[in-house]
């Protein structure tokens, strides 16, 4: 599921007013770096090596 990540995050940050948070099925700092320049404004992981 992080391939359709990017594609979503652009459709929806062009449609909504809000901050877009990613989470979820995120396990690399490339997928972190992939979610942020994909339009979203904070990701949210439980992986501690990124905290």
């Amino acid at each position: 599921m992080p391939e359709l990540m990017p594609r979503v995050s652009r459709e929806l940050k062009g449609r909504v007013a809000r901050p877009l948070i990613i989470e979820g099925l995120i396990r690399t700092g490339e997928e972190i770096r992939t979610a942020l320049a994909s339009g979203a404004d904070y990701v949210s992981i439980g992986d501690q090596r990124f905290w």
